[in-house]
């Protein structure tokens, strides 16, 4: 364990602890998170992250961020994300939590990494 943990983020770290105490993310933890990448990620201002905020329109983001935003959101949340087809109807800031809730309710986690 200490040997895999030398090599996985923190977050992989706490996704597994997690996973191992069956821990579920509450919806403020996930929007907290989530504006989290976009501060961390675009720079975005804390202010501007409200709920009805359009991402493309509103904050700014283009076709090239969305492929970093997708990747940031995998990593934070430890899901995955690229293939879901429900993707494709995110406008706001909102639609991203409620895509993200969903998915961790639905057990999308991949908290814990298997070996191969």
């Amino acid at each position: 364990m200490t040997i895999l943990c030398a090599f996985v983020s923190s977050w992989q770290k706490i996704y597994f602890l997690q996973a191992v105490i069956g821990y579920k993310m509450t919806e403020q933890e996930i929007v907290k998170l989530t504006n989290q990448v976009f501060e961390d990620s675009f720079e975005i201002e804390k202010e501007l992250l409200k709920e009805e905020m359009n991402i493309f329109q509103d904050l700014g983001l283009d076709s090239l961020d969305i492929v970093d935003l997708v990747v940031a959101l995998q990593e934070k949340f430890g899901v995955k994300i690229r293939n879901d087809e429900r993707i494709k109807g995110i406008r706001t800031l909102g639609d991203i939590y409620k895509f993200i809730i969903a998915l961790k309710a639905e057990g999308a986690s991949t908290a814990i990494y298997r070996q191969t």
